[in-house]
């Protein structure tokens, strides 16, 4: 890679979960998982399952229990780790004991409680702003929700999104999703499909509706991937997408044939590439 993005090897990291309750084999099966350390001596892989936020004790191995509930997905937003759990509730993980071990601070949580990603898809990305203290979370089904910290679900944009989504399902011209991020540079959200790419704009007028900022009179706007990503688009072989908030690139890796002296290869999209326009 170049001078901007580099390998680097993490020694010492364990990520293996609890044993199944109530079996005599099998172990919790893993939904996310992330590493953070102090870029010394310290490195965790923290996890989540269906019971819990955990990682590894760094002497006996054995899981830790951080945070007792369903987690729905792991995310990184700038210097940030954040544990999305049922509710939805929003945790920030961090090192703690002189980075001997791993806690988790809640830092959003609804009035109402919502099941937006297991019940009705896999989840895909969240941005937690908290200038505007809210957290916007997408699935895998081109379902993507906001939420007002100790409020409910913001109406105003669920109303606009789902017109325009119920269009797009009409013309049979919504995909299933890989990855959802907040362009900051635009003021927008870039859900990524398999040949198309959508963006919602986040503007606001002054009564507080979704304004357009299209062209077309639209909020959002369906984008062809052919132009950067190929003829084929996004394939099954693309096994995981992630957006680096701090460098604004979007990382693709991707599999090439298992026989390959490297069998996955990184995708790496930066600058230009990402003005979907």
């Amino acid at each position: 890679l170049d001078d901007t993005f580099k390998w680097q090897t993490l020694y010492g990291t364990t990520c293996k979960s609890p044993k199944l309750e109530n079996k005599r084999t099998g172990f919790q099966p893993i939904v996310a998982a992330a590493v953070i350390g102090d870029g010394e001596r310290n490195t965790f892989c923290v996890y989540g399952t269906r019971n819990g936020l955990y990682y590894n004790h760094p002497q006996t191995g054995a899981p830790v229990l951080v945070v007792a509930d369903r987690v729905d997905g792991i995310f990184r937003q700038h210097d940030h780790l954040y544990a999305l759990m049922r509710g939805p509730a929003l945790y920030s993980i961090a090192l703690a004991d002189k980075n001997r071990s791993i806690a988790a601070t809640k830092l959003f949580d609804t009035s109402k409680k919502y099941n937006v990603v297991n019940l009705y898809g896999t989840f895909i990305g969240a941005f937690y702003d908290q200038d505007k203290d809210r957290l916007i979370i997408g699935n895998d089904q081109a379902q993507i929700y906001m939420f007002q910290n100790h409020g409910k679900m913001d109406e105003a944009f669920s109303d606009a999104y789902d017109q325009f989504r119920k269009q797009q399902l009409r013309s049979s011209s919504l995909e299933r999703g890989n990855c959802l991020y907040y362009d900051s540079d635009r003021n927008s959200l870039v859900y990524i499909g398999t040949k198309t790419v959508t963006t919602i704009s986040l503007n606001q007028d002054k009564t507080g509706r979704y304004a357009a900022s299209n062209k077309d009179g639209s909020f959002a706007k369906v984008h062809d991937l052919k132009w950067f990503l190929g003829k084929t688009g996004i394939t099954y072989d693309c096994n995981h997408f992630m957006y680096i908030y701090h460098q604004k690139t979007l990382v693709i890796f991707k599999r090439i044939q298992s026989s390959a002296e490297c069998p996955y290869v990184l995708h790496i999209y930066t600058g230009k590439s990402l003005q979907f326009k």
